[in-house]
């Protein structure tokens, strides 16, 4: 069930997401390729985790830039976002990219990730994310849920930006 605050950010998204395309890559994400490049997902995101074999769940997947990235470590990732827009755009990059498999791909609420039943995932990731979720509730609720459908044993890796006034 959206409230103010998710059905504000859905809107926001479905916009943003609606300027993306292959070509226009900056779109929602922001500096697309840079991210991609930037080292420290490689060495830092699922640093001691095993990832051959597993099944991922993309936390706020956007348009699957970090589906893409990380499919040839995993068996399957799949996304889950606020938008539609970016679900869209998701299922266009993997084929675009050729990616081995078929990710299961959620819209959820904002909220929680109801919809997804429990213990699913091997390891739950999320880049760029949850600093766009300001309301302490909703963020803890997603991230209780994200517990819920994690397997027992799984781990979750979480990135977050602080900003450029940040020393690290």
């Amino acid at each position: 069930m959206m409230n103010k605050y998710t059905k504000m950010q859905q809107e926001l998204y479905d916009f943003e997401a609606s300027k993306w395309s292959p070509e226009n890559r900056d779109a929602v994400v922001g500096s697309f390729d840079e991210h991609n490049a930037w080292p420290d997902y490689d060495i830092y995101l699922f640093k001691n985790v095993e990832t051959a074999g597993k099944i991922a769940l993309d936390f706020g997947c956007g348009p699957g830039r970090n589906i893409v990235k990380f499919a040839p470590v995993f068996a399957r990732i799949d996304g889950v976002d606020i938008s539609s827009q970016n679900l869209d755009s998701t299922r266009l990059w993997c084929e675009k990219n050729n990616v081995p498999f078929f990710p299961n791909l959620y819209k959820n609420n904002g909220v929680d990730l109801g919809h997804i039943a429990s213990n699913q995932y091997d390891v739950i990731y999320s880049t760029i994310c949850l600093q766009h979720i300001c309301v302490h509730e909703i963020r803890f609720s997603l991230l209780k849920d994200m517990y819920r459908v994690l397997k027992s044993g799984g781990h979750v890796c979480l990135q977050m930006g602080y900003g450029n006034t940040h020393p690290h």
